[in-house]
Parts: structure tokens; C-alpha cells; sequence
């Protein structure tokens, strides 16, 4: 994969999923374009990011459906870990990857390094809260994350206060 191109899985609100490869994602941009080869030739889906629940940036278009994600991080992990709920129900554990300013979302590098999703733009809109977890739950299991009601603490934001999310994120 070059530098000019991204392996991405743009997964909607509605259920809806497009793979194929990006030229022209950025954070701040409402809209950016799909394409089902790695080259900005041919037929492209155009993908406005308000109707996404998230953008996964991948190794495989294909993946592994038999693999299920870690909650657990790597011993060593540095960085904000953090617990994502999505309104559907799926949660994501990670690493904030980054300060984030962008309203409409932020980057979430997965705990678990054999996943295929390589970093998860997370569209704010689509989260019902993201917790972060605290770091006696990382060092009560050596380094690692426990992902648990009691390792839990309140949620930062909701989907309907996005501006407590990207506060807390950017701190």
C-alpha cells in the first residue's frame, strides 16, 4: 500500500458498508471518495461522513471474520485508553491517537494489535459514550486494560454533547 492511497471500510449508520481505498479523507472534510481500486481511476462512491458510524483504516479488505478484538491492551500501551459504545451496541476499546480538534469525530488506534483495523475514525455522532479507563485498571493487570463495570468510570460525553467529548479528548 502507498502513501497516496488507504485501505478503508466505511461503515454507515444505517448498516450499509463500502470497502475500497481513499485519496481524500481528512477529519475536517464532510465528504471524501471510495474507490474499488487502489488508484483514484474508475467509479468511486462518494461517502459523506455524517451518515458513518466510523472509517476503518485496515490491513485487509477481506479481514478475518473469525477474529474478535482484544479488549486488552499490550503491555506498555501508552496514551488515553479509552472504551467507545456505539449506539448499535458494538464497543471499542483504544488508544486516542492523539489530540483531537475535529467536531465531527476522532482517531481511535485498537487495543488489540492483531486486529485488522489498523486506526478507527470514529464519527462522534454515531458514539452513546466513550469512558475512559482508568489508569489503576491498566496497572492492576499489569499494563493492560481491564474492561469491566468496575474498571468503568462515568461517561465523558454522549453523543449529544460532543463538545464535552472533544474537550475531554483534547486535554
Amino acid at each position: 500500500m502507498g502513501a497516496s492511497h488507504r485501505k478503508v471500510v466505511a461503515r454507515y449508520f444505517d448498516g450499509r458498508v463500502v470497502k475500497g481505498y481513499t485519496f481524500d479523507f481528512g477529519p475536517a472534510q464532510p465528504r471524501f471518495h471510495v474507490f474499488a481500486e487502489p488508484t483514484a481511476t474508475g467509479p468511486s462512491t462518494r461517502v459523506l461522513v455524517d451518515e458513518l458510524k466510523a472509517l476503518f483504516f485496515v490491513r485487509d479488505l477481506v479481514g478475518n471474520p473469525a477474529h474478535q478484538d482484544g479488549h486488552r491492551f499490550a503491555p506498555g500501551e501508552v496514551g488515553r485508553h479509552v472504551e467507545v459504545r456505539f449506539r448499535d451496541g458494538e464497543v471499542m476499546v483504544g488508544t486516542v491517537d492523539g489530540p483531537s480538534t475535529d467536531v465531527p469525530g476522532f482517531f481511535l488506534v485498537p487495543a488489540d494489535p492483531e486486529s485488522n483495523n489498523l486506526r478507527v475514525y470514529v464519527v462522534a455522532a454515531a458514539t452513546r459514550a466513550v469512558y475512559p479507563l482508568p489508569s489503576t485498571a491498566r496497572s492492576a493487570t499489569g499494563g493492560r486494560s481491564a474492561v469491566d463495570g468496575s474498571a468503568r468510570s462515568e461517561p465523558v460525553a454522549s453523543p449529544l454533547l460532543p463538545g464535552r467529548l472533544l474537550s475531554w479528548l483534547t486535554r
